[in-house]
């Protein structure tokens, strides 16, 4: 893929991101990342096509679009799992419990958040290890309330902030 091909699927995938983080008009961000996810499966660029994915799945999950939302991310872990990178198979299995937690499928979520945490433990170096992990335990205790599962919850939270204590304590830099 030359360079203004990877650019252009970065801008496509980065202005969808956009729409999805700021949570407005979220449909308007199908189309980008479709377009993003075209070009980097065309010039074959696993990487990107990961990355686009991932948000592609993220955006279908937003717009209520659940099957094609984890075909998005099915697609999406089968590359991270190809090209054995821990980093995106964790990442990957954060946005499949995301994917169900939108769908409201708490007790898939909440166990598909389970092995992200899992997955994030595979990874060797400490920043996104440690974010995968918090963002995972979020995912946790965020579905153990919806299932009344108090206790499961307050453990999630009491893990995270471990991890937390344990990063401030190390002196590292907050990731």
């Amino acid at each position: 893929m030359n360079n203004r091909s990877r650019h252009r699927v970065a801008l496509l995938v980065e202005a969808a991101s956009q729409y999805y983080l700021h949570g407005q008009r979220i449909f308007n961000a199908v189309e980008p990342i479709a377009l993003a996810v075209m070009l980097a499966d065309q010039e074959g660029e696993h990487a990107l096509l990961r990355r686009a994915l991932s948000i592609q799945g993220l955006i279908l999950a937003a717009t209520r679009n659940t099957p094609d939302a984890l075909h998005s991310l099915l697609r999406a872990l089968d590359i991270a799992e190809h090209s054995a990178d821990a980093v995106g198979i964790a990442a990957v299995w954060g946005n499949i419990a995301t994917a169900f937690h939108e769908a409201t499928l708490y007790s898939d979520a909440r166990v598909t958040f389970e092995r992200a945490n899992a997955m994030a433990l595979n990874i060797e170096e400490e920043a996104p290890r440690l974010t995968l992990q918090l963002r995972a335990l979020h995912g946790i205790a965020a579905c153990a309330l919806y299932l009344h599962e108090y206790l499961a919850g307050l453990e999630a939270c009491e893990e995270a902030i471990a991890l937390i204590r344990q990063w401030i304590d190390s002196g590292a830099p907050r990731p």
